[in-house]
């Protein structure tokens, strides 16, 4: 009996080693993986935030490929860069899975919670950690090197990349850019509002929404104000950007507004709050209400398409992928919805709440929960590198 029972014990030891070795591996990244596609750069997939893949193989079935644990909540929004699916998590560190098998593939050290996402240019990977740490970080995934690490106060989710700048907005009413080689500022301008979601981007214009329901139009360039448009309340989720900035808030307003002059176009209020970001594809508007509902709105006009009652609380904003529309709830429940007409054309579980928006590579649908459930849906099959 004394003997199985040390056996016992040296087995354990022996797992639990190799299990602390497993989740200490470092992340490098390898020079084959420089030039693979990136299809998810960013926290709304592109610098418009529009959050839609519209040509996708994603069939609309949600068949789980793989499913994994964390040992932290999601700090920030997932990413899908380099072959990678990007996991920001709330014990200090970035997870890198592979997208085809979900196989674990290391972590780097993110000196806090990685609030905003990463964004990866090249080798260089660029975060902002939460309070109380305050930091943005540069690091470079091929030698695992700090380049630079420097002062941010509460960063907004999701950051750009653009023209050889870093641009991104903090919770005390600052819209920032910084030089990518050095972390330095190349400009920033200063407002009374607070921010939890970083800008938008289209043709050198930044949009950025506030906690009281303005949108700031910004010159990417330099800062400089143009004008500012405004729905009721606060704007929680990043706007999207097509052939108007639209724009919804936590009372259920929704709004259309002009993307030079900001004329407001149209407005209208849906059935709950919204606390999400929209997604725009083909100038249709997809919208999560915490009530359940799933709305398909005429971009130029406001007037409903169709809208889908899911029963469940939807917090996440919801995203394209192809011909569907992903939704994720406070259930771990996860839906395909056609964007033809609002039926539900397949659903999953997952274990725990989802408050971060899926994403997607166009094959599959990668989601995380706050009980630190990373799965994958869709297209098992492994897909081009």
């Amino acid at each position: 009996m004394e003997f199985l029972m040390k056996h016992t014990r040296f087995l354990a030891l022996i797992l639990c080693l190799l299990l602390t070795a497993g989740c200490s591996k470092t992340y490098k990244m390898k020079p084959s993986e420089r030039e693979l596609p990136s299809p998810w750069t960013f926290a709304r997939q592109d610098k418009q935030a529009t959050a839609a893949i519209t040509t996708a193989t994603f069939s609309g079935n949600l068949t789980r490929c793989w499913e994994t644990s964390s040992n932290d909540k999601p700090s920030g929004p997932l990413s899908v860069q380099k072959g990678h699916l990007i996991y920001s998590g709330t014990r200090k560190k970035l997870k890198f899975y592979d997208v085809s098998s979900g196989r674990y593939l290391g972590s780097l050290k993110s000196g806090f919670a990685a609030q905003s996402g990463v964004v990866i240019e090249d080798t260089i990977a660029y975060w902002g950690t939460a309070p109380y740490r305050n930091r943005m970080f540069a690091v470079n995934l091929h030698n695992r090197s700090r380049l630079w690490d420097s002062e941010t106060h509460n960063i907004a989710t999701g950051l750009l990349y653009h023209d050889h700048q870093l641009l991104g907005a903090t919770g005390d009413g600052r819209v920032f850019a910084l030089d990518p080689d050095e972390g330095t500022t190349i400009w920033q301008h200063q407002t009374p509002d607070r921010f939890t979601a970083g800008p938008s981007l289209h043709e050198h214009m930044l949009y950025q929404p506030s906690d009281i329901g303005k949108i700031y139009y910004l010159r990417a360039t330099d800062g400089k104000l143009g004008c500012t448009a405004r729905l009721m309340a606060a704007i929680t989720g990043q706007v999207a950007v097509g052939d108007f900035v639209f724009a919804c808030d936590v009372l259920g307003n929704v709004g259309a507004f002009d993307r030079s002059v900001c004329d407001t176009r149209w407005t209208r209020t849906l059935d709950g709050p919204v606390w999400g970001a929209p997604a725009l594809a083909e100038n249709t508007l997809y919208i999560g209400v915490t009530t359940g509902r799933v709305w398909a709105i005429d971009g130029s006009t406001g007037h409903d398409l169709w809208y889908t009652d899911l029963g469940e609380v939807i917090k996440a904003g919801v995203i394209v992928v192809g011909d569907h529309v992903i939704a994720a709830t406070m259930r771990g429940k996860l839906f395909a919805i056609s964007r033809a007409d609002g039926s539900i054309t397949s659903q999953a579980q997952i274990h725990g709440a989802v408050e971060q928006s899926p994403v997607s590579d166009g094959h599959r649908i990668f989601v995380a929960t706050q009980k630190g459930k990373i799965a994958a849906f869709g297209h098992c099959e492994t897909a081009e590198k």
